[in-house]
């Protein structure tokens, strides 16, 4: 949304909403081949760009698809485990947080469910743990990367971890914001507002702890990435990315 609005100096990290869902469906459907797919999300701010975006891709691919938008005031859960089971998908894409969209998983267990499940970021959480054993087996997205991979990184987590414990993806992407200004600054010697927005504005490309970033006009990554994982026994066990990365 920010980025969306044109300002010169606003950056995104993370991979955006409506990347995340393509580039989702573009590694998972050759690798599962599912035949039915139903993506679920709430009608909130988090998920049905995500959702859309997935749909449109798998579809692409010609599979057979839905999407059951629930509610995010008001969820009726029960009324959207009977649109699943009319449509009967042996697929279904979770494309929202784990702790709004989550209690939906046991119910599509409870009422005969037996395909493959997948989410986006909102379900790379320590919330999605409580849905292991439904959940187990499931591909979820995220814009972490797997750092302990990264040998470019480890005096880096080396230092988080001493200061702050587990290195969350909210630390790793607060400390790689913080290093594009100071790399922007080293390049051209700023030293003041008006200066570093100039250095930034030069744009190129900039190597941080969760990876190297070079973005477009809008402030959008030109080369987007997403992270993928298997929930395992409570575990998110790293199983690959959308595409080949510099850092690992």
């Amino acid at each position: 949304m920010i980025t969306s609005r044109g300002y010169r100096n606003v950056f995104r990290l993370p991979t955006k909403d409506s990347v995340e869902g393509r580039l989702f469906a573009r590694y998972v459907i050759p690798k599962i081949r599912p035949t039915r797919v139903a993506a679920l999300t709430l009608d909130g701010d988090y998920g049905p760009d995500v959702a859309r975006s997935f749909v449109d891709e798998a579809s692409a691919e010609r599979v057979s698809t839905t999407t059951i938008t629930i509610k995010a005031e008001d969820p009726n859960f029960g009324e959207a485990v009977k649109r699943v089971q009319s449509f009967a998908p042996d697929y279904i894409f979770l494309a929202g947080n784990a702790q709004a969209l989550g209690p939906i998983v046991p119910l599509l267990r409870a009422t005969g469910f037996k395909g493959s499940f997948g989410a986006c970021q909102g379900f790379y959480t320590r919330g999605a743990a409580q849905y292991a054993n439904e959940l187990n087996g499931a591909t979820i997205s995220t814009s972490m990367p797997p750092l302990d991979r990264v040998t470019s990184a480890m005096q880096y987590l080396g230092d988080l971890n001493a200061r702050y414990g587990d290195v969350t993806p909210l630390i790793a992407f607060g400390f790689a914001a913080a290093q594009i200004p100071i790399a922007a600054s080293r390049r051209t010697g700023s030293s003041d507002r008006l200066s570093m927005i100039r250095a930034l504005s030069i744009g190129g490309s900039f190597d941080t702890l969760i990876g190297s970033f070079t973005f477009s006009f809008s402030g959008d990554p030109v080369d987007p990435n997403l992270y993928f994982y298997t929930l395992s026994n409570g575990d998110f066990k790293y199983a690959g990315e959308s595409h080949p990365s510099s850092i690992l």
